[in-house]
C-alpha cells in the first residue's frame, strides 16, 4: 500500500457518505444546540448508510426530531427524485468523449486495477464509461451494499421518510450537483489514486465502517474526527472544498435559521461537526453559544427546551428556558436527568 493509503482511504470513505448510523451502548449523542431568537436549532451529526437491524435509532435522536417542526438536511431528500439524481450523477461522472476509463487513468494503472476488481469479484469492464472518482465511489458503494449497508437505512434518509409521512417540512442545504461537482473536479492523479485505493480497500471495508459506526454510536467525536478528516487534511485542496468551504456556507445558513420561528433540526455528515473547521466552531466564532448533549445520568425522563414551545412574554417580561419545556423521553436537562447539553 502506498504511503498515503491510510489518509486517501479515509478520504474515500468520506466521500462515498456523500453519496450513499442504531441501538447502542450509553453515550453522549452527536447533537449539539443553539437558540435562535425565538426558536430553537439542534444540530445533529449522521452517517448516511446503515443496516437494517441497526434500527432503532437512540432514544434520543427520534425525541430531538419529534422535538423539531421542521428538518434541514445536506439534500432535501423529500423531493429528491432518485430518477433526477441518477441524472445528476450520470451526467457529471459518464466519460463525455470517446474516451474509455482505461484511457483516462493510463496502462498501468489500468492493468492494476483490472487485478485488483477481480480479486474482490468486480468487473472493471464494466464500469469504462465512467470517470475515476465516480468508478471508485461505485466500488466503495457496492461493497457497503454486499455487507448489508444501504443509503436507505441511513439517518438521512430514515428522518425525511419519516417526515414526509408526517408531513414535516424538509429542506435542502445544497444541490446533489453541487456536491458531485467537488469530486468531478478532483485532478486526473487524484481520480485515478481514488479508483485504485478503493479496490485496495474494498475488502477491508466492514472493518472501517464498523469502526467509525463504533464512534457514532458511542458519541465518539474525537475518534471520529482524526478518522474521518485526518486523512482528508493530507490532501488540502480536497478537504479545502469537501469540509472547509460547505462548513462555512452551511454555518452562515444556519445564523440565519435563528431567525426563524419554527424549532429547527439539522441533520449533516458527523465529519461536518467535529475538528476545528467543524460547523459547530464555526458558529461559535461567530459569538453563538452551541452546546453538545450529554450523557450524565440513568434516568429516562428529561426536557428538550425549545423556545418556540414557551408561551409569548408578557410586555417587559423576557423567557427564561430553564423554566418552561416540552417535556420528552430522553432529550435535554433537567439536573440529574440522563442527557445534558454543554
Amino acid at each position: 500500500m502506498r504511503a498515503d493509503g491510510a489518509a486517501l482511504r479515509c478520504a474515500l470513505v468520506c466521500c462515498a457518505a456523500l453519496l450513499c448510523a442504531g441501538r447502542t451502548a450509553a453515550g453522549a449523542p452527536l447533537i449539539w444546540q443553539l437558540e435562535g431568537e425565538a426558536n430553537t436549532i439542534w444540530l445533529m451529526g449522521s452517517v448516511h448508510v446503515l443496516r437494517e437491524d441497526d434500527y432503532p435509532l437512540p432514544a434520543v435522536y427520534d425525541q430531538v426530531y419529534a422535538a423539531a417542526d421542521s428538518l434541514v438536511m445536506e439534500l432535501d431528500l423529500d423531493d429528491l427524485h432518485p430518477l433526477e439524481a441518477q441524472r445528476a450523477l450520470t451526467a457529471r461522472g459518464r466519460i463525455a468523449s470517446n474516451d474509455t476509463l482505461a484511457d483516462l487513468i493510463g496502462a498501468e494503472a489500468w492493468a492494476a486495477a483490472t487485478m485488483k476488481a477481480r480479486a474482490i469479484g468486480i468487473d472493471i469492464r464494466r464500469l469504462a464509461a465512467i470517470e475515476p472518482w465516480y468508478a471508485a465511489l461505485t466500488v466503495v458503494q457496492q461493497r457497503l451494499l454486499a455487507l448489508g449497508y444501504d443509503p436507505a437505512f441511513g439517518v438521512d434518509a430514515h428522518y425525511a421518510a419519516t417526515a414526509a409521512a408526517e408531513g414535516k417540512p424538509v429542506q435542502g442545504l445544497e444541490t446533489v450537483d453541487e456536491q458531485l461537482a467537488i469530486l468531478d473536479g478532483m485532478s486526473p492523479a487524484m481520480q485515478s489514486d481514488f479508483l485504485l485505493q478503493a479496490l485496495d480497500d474494498a475488502a477491508e471495508l466492514d472493518g472501517e465502517i464498523e469502526g467509525m459506526l463504533a464512534a457514532w454510536k458511542s458519541g465518539d467525536a474525537a475518534h471520529l474526527e482524526e478518522t474521518l478528516l485526518t486523512g482528508l487534511k493530507a490532501f488540502p485542496a480536497l478537504y479545502e472544498q469537501l469540509v472547509v468551504e460547505r462548513n462555512r456556507r452551511w454555518a452562515e445558513k444556519i445564523a440565519g435559521f435563528r431567525r426563524r420561528p419554527d424549532d429547527v433540526l439539522l441533520i449533516v455528515g458527523a465529519l461536518h461537526l467535529v475538528g476545528a473547521d467543524s460547523v459547530v466552531k464555526m458558529l461559535r466564532k461567530q459569538g453563538f453559544e452551541v452546546r453538545r448533549m450529554r450523557a450524565t445520568g440513568t434516568g429516562n425522563q428529561i426536557s428538550i427546551i425549545s423556545k418556540s414551545s414557551l408561551p409569548a412574554p408578557q410586555s417587559g417580561q423576557r423567557h427564561d428556558s430553564g423554566t418552561s419545556s416540552q417535556r420528552v423521553r430522553g432529550g435535554m436537562p433537567d439536573s440529574g436527568s440522563p442527557f445534558s447539553s454543554s
